[in-house]
């Protein structure tokens, strides 16, 4: 595997953008090689990577190993009603899934019936890959249909002339599936899936028409069915590592009444978000207080209200052009900001200092709050 490619999928793993730093050390300490010579998987680095990451104080980690419930999950003597619910849920929704076609299908054809125990299904996965064989790159490419169906290739813009000369245009050419990652033109999919001894979601790049795919497939129209008016199936609230789980394995997801994910923006921190999935049945008190707890871990400390007037700073900074100079976008602000209808705002020619820092700091404090990077759950063994 390409180094390129190799960063991407390690990206994917820990939810992040790798970091020059940490990157930089991995290939030091000769932890990439590892991966590109095939002497070690992926899997293996994204564990090292955490290492360092937990080392330096902290940061996102990926995902967690997929919560699955076992037969000492479902001992429900001195459960609270809160955790019931849920676990009840869980086991019927498994339960629907176990008579899905594609599901039954796939476990007669593929395990011969045999569902596998869940420390197996790593073995499984990795024995698998090594039939399927080689993992490969799906590339995508625009196309267009005509009046009969058939569908012809059109060559993407930025393409290399060596690419161009492998392909000929109208050619046919199948749609490019779901999932996975996408490196400019070239995709690598991956298989997600758990393991009992792992705190964190496992990966395994696939070959194109293998078993891996199909499982993949498989996963993906669980959670996110193809729209069908002759025979409609629901959509499952797990995820994709969950759902490969329950098909080798038939352990049921945990379904959460209440998940986040933080879409973090290392780069650029007043544009992360918190994303909240959430049952309807939840009730905002229970909405409240999980908010509450991703909230106050994103926040390294409690933000700073921002005057109107700073805010207003800040818009103003926004449209004006950069060649500018701090004077004249001084006498701008006092041409837009007059006195007395805005007390208080304007800058004379002794305020210079005071309003680049001000201007400075009104930007800094809305694109820059201070937000803790983390994961997004907290890992937890099921």
């Amino acid at each position: 595997m390409h180094q390129d490619h190799i960063r991407t999928a390690l990206s994917r793993i820990l939810q992040s953008p790798v970091r020059d730093e940490l990157w930089d050390y991995l290939e030091e300490m000769a932890f990439v090689e590892e991966v590109e010579v095939g002497a070690e998987d992926i899997n293996l680095l994204a564990d090292r990577a955490r290492q360092v990451i937990r080392a330096g104080g902290g940061g996102p980690m990926g995902a967690p190993a997929p919560r699955v419930l076992k037969k000492k999950d479902t001992n429900t003597q001195g459960q609270e009603l809160s955790f019931l619910r849920p676990l009840a849920l869980s086991l019927l929704i498994a339960q629907r899934a176990n008579k899905d076609p594609m599901v039954r299908s796939f476990r007669e054809e593929v395990l011969g019936g045999e569902l596998l125990a869940y420390e197996d299904v790593e073995r499984w996965v990795r024995e698998q890959s090594e039939k399927d064989g080689p993992s490969s790159f799906w590339i995508t490419m625009p196309a267009n249909v005509d009046i009969e169906g058939v569908i012809r290739t059109k060559m993407p813009q930025g393409m290399s002339e060596d690419f161009k000369e492998s392909f000929a245009e109208g050619i046919p050419w199948s749609p490019v599936p779901k999932g996975g990652l996408i490196d400019d033109n070239f995709e690598l999919r991956y298989l997600e899936y758990g393991t009992p001894d792992k705190m964190w979601t496992r990966i395994q790049a696939i070959a194109a028409g293998g078993v891996l795919e199909r499982l993949l497939t498989l996963t993906e129209r669980l959670i996110d069915p193809v729209p069908s008016l002759e025979s409609p199936t629901p959509s499952y609230p797990w995820t994709l590592g969950q759902a490969a789980v329950f098909v080798l394995a038939e352990l049921a997801p945990f379904v959460d009444p209440i998940k986040y994910k933080v879409n973090d923006s290392p780069y650029l921190r007043g544009a992360t978000r918190i994303v909240l999935d959430i049952d309807p049945t939840a009730t905002p008190d229970e909405v409240a207080a999980k908010y509450r707890s991703v909230r106050d871990r994103i926040l390294s400390r409690r933000p700073r209200t921002m005057s109107a007037k700073h805010l207003r700073l800040a818009m103003f900074a926004a449209e004006r052009p950069d060649n500018e100079t701090w004077d004249e976008k001084r006498h701008g602000w006092n041409r837009a900001c007059p006195e007395p209808l805005y007390p208080g705002y304007n800058y004379g020619p002794e305020d210079r200092r005071n309003f680049h820092r001000h201007v400075v700091e009104a930007c800094d404090r809305l694109l820059d709050p201070g937000f803790q990077t983390l994961s997004n759950e907290s890992p937890a063994r099921s």
